[in-house]
């Protein structure tokens, strides 16, 4: 077989030499293709592989810089000819934000990989990083896609996961429609192929167990576990080898999922601090390389602007705010690192140099699993039992010469997922 399949590796990106000896065992020609490639070579290739790692360091969220490089615009028009596409962990993020899946073809986002949400008993276990292996049944009908070809029906696969933001959640309506297309792909089951939604069967919170998804031709796959890490996984790149001995570009047709009434566009609500809550704003004192990098990539989108960052925790209170439980909260060091991070005012915010325009959009989660562990550690840990809930926010500054235009700025997505995130805007007045 002589087809070719693009490695595709970000800054940040560590799984290329699994990926490569996957390939390898499934017979698959490869190339190693660098984000800093000239574009235009990507049509040379029959597929492309995003791997694992920490594309940009998961900077603003995981996978959203690598999606707004050229390289995966190009992925985008090549996969409408058939061509496989293969996103695994950190590659699976990445085309979720790109829009690959679900599949609309205006490109909308209608998927997020969130934190993970590690709940048993009612009771957060974690809410971080995870790393352990797990069962995956194979949910569709062999064939339905490119990446179960070589499967049997409800076929378990016992393979590796190891990530932070893995829980595949879905706009409202769409996990049914995917699910009626067939373009669930893969589920976390027990071993003995069972579902079970509870952690640690399901390890990060995913809807209904959902561990992979396909667009709705079948040649484009987002997946969370690593296949490329154990040969348990094999039988995936076989499928894939399979999937391009036969693959012909002209004889392929492109499918779109139809879209619901919904706007891609952000909605945009006015923020108040409400004066019930107590409010902590944090600042790095140390360089914030993740504003650098949002810097970045909005100033290659065609915005030149300046960025800052900052994270708002608000805490509501079984009782009155007092200075005393402030000082607590900041020594416990649950809500920010005094050796690189600083107390910062709120004030601060509206601040802007003579001759700039600003705007302050203020992200908050739908569902926080982090502050959720924050408020059982503080109970348990601190003993500060008069926290009833905590939020937290990730406040950003966007500032430019006086007449440039930065309306619109919320609809390049980088700085929240409208799955899962809601987006205020701070008055200046």
């Amino acid at each position: 077989m002589d087809k070719k399949i693009a490695v595709i590796q970000f800054p940040g990106s560590n799984c290329e030499d699994e990926s490569i000896f996957a390939l390898k065992r499934a017979g698959i020609p490869y190339e190693e293709f660098l984000w800093s490639a000239p574009v235009e070579r990507l049509q040379e290739f029959a597929g492309y592989f995003i791997v694992g790692g920490f594309s940009y360091e998961d900077r603003s969220r995981a996978g959203v810089i690598a999606s707004l490089d050229p390289v995966m615009q190009a992925v985008r028009e090549e996969s409408l000819k058939g061509k496989v596409v293969l996103g695994i962990c950190n590659g699976a993020q990445v085309l979720v934000e790109t829009g690959l899946v679900p599949g609309y073809e205006s490109g909308k986002i209608g998927i997020a990989l969130a934190p993970n949400r590690m709940e048993k008993e009612g009771r957060i276990v974690s809410a971080g990083y995870f790393n352990q292996f797990a069962t995956l049944k194979n949910v569709q009908a062999p064939g339905r896609h490119a990446f179960n070809r070589k499967m049997q029906p409800d076929q378990l696969i016992h393979i590796p996961f190891a990530h932070a933001e893995g829980r595949f959640l879905f706009e409202e309506g769409l996990y049914e429609q995917m699910q009626a297309n067939g373009q669930l792909a893969f589920q976390y089951v027990t071993e003995e192929g069972q579902a079970d939604d509870t952690f640690p069967t399901n390890p990060n919170g995913s809807t209904a167990g959902v561990a992979a998804v396909v667009n709705p031709a079948g040649n484009v796959m987002a997946m969370m576990p690593h296949p490329e890490r154990v040969t348990t996984g094999d039988a995936i790149f076989e499928s894939v080898a399979d999937y391009l001995a036969g693959w012909d570009e002209q004889s392929f047709e492109s499918q779109f999922l139809p879209e619901n009434a919904s706007s891609n566009s952000a909605t945009l609500a006015p923020f108040r601090a409400e004066d019930s809550q107590l409010h902590l704003l944090v600042k790095l004192i140390i360089t914030d390389t993740t504003a650098y990098s949002v810097e970045d990539a909005l100033k290659q989108a065609g915005y030149p602007v300046g960025i800052e960052r900052w994270v708002l925790w608000s805490l509501e209170l079984d009782g009155t705010k007092n200075r005393k439980l402030e000082l607590d909260l900041v020594q416990s060091g649950e809500l920010l690192n005094t050796n690189k991070e600083f107390m910062d005012d709120m004030n601060s915010l509206k601040s802007v140099s003579d001759g700039k325009t600003a705007r302050v959009l203020i992200v908050e989660s739908k569902d926080d699993p982090v502050g959720m562990f924050k408020v059982q550690n503080l109970h348990q840990r601190f003993g500060l039992k008069s926290i009833k809930s905590v939020s937290r926010k990730i406040v950003w500054r966007i500032t430019a010469e006086t007449g440039t235009d930065l309306s619109g700025i919320e609809d390049t997505h980088i700085f929240h997922n409208p799955v899962v995130d809601n987006l205020y805007e701070l008055s200046h007045d």
